[in-house]
């Protein structure tokens, strides 16, 4: 495999398919055509919506939680840094707000909160 073993990401096994969430990505500039799991910062949760912009991706997961992974040059992670390099939990999500839904643009995320409030990341 061309991915580095400190990778967060592995090639997926077909047993794998029903339970875990598998991505496409570059690695040092190659694209690995093959889908791999995602297996760093998502372990304990259970997913209940995913979608994917240009450049990032988001997940909800069942308790209501947000997380974002890649480009955040626009704020579309909701992150501090340029690139958030792994699944990393948004944290200025109001909590009263558990989110149901995710929407990805190419430089923006909406998220779907029960209480029927939109809530956006973008700078």
């Amino acid at each position: 495999s061309h991915l580095s073993p400190t990778s967060p990401i592995q090639e997926a096994d077909e047993s794998e398919a029903d339970d875990n969430i598998f991505i496409s990505s570059r690695e040092n500039g190659t694209m690995c055509m093959k889908p791999v799991l995602l297996s760093d910062g998502l372990e304990q949760v259970v997913v209940v919506d995913v979608d994917c912009g240009k450049y990032h991706c988001a997940v909800v997961g069942d308790l209501g939680d947000v997380y974002t992974w890649g480009s955040n040059i626009a704020g579309q992670c909701g992150a501090g840094s340029p690139t958030v390099s792994k699944p990393l939990k948004v944290r200025n999500m109001n909590r009263s707000a558990a989110a149901s839904r995710v929407v990805c643009g190419s430089s923006d995320t909406y998220v779907c909160a029960h209480t029927c409030k939109l809530f956006e990341y973008k700078t």
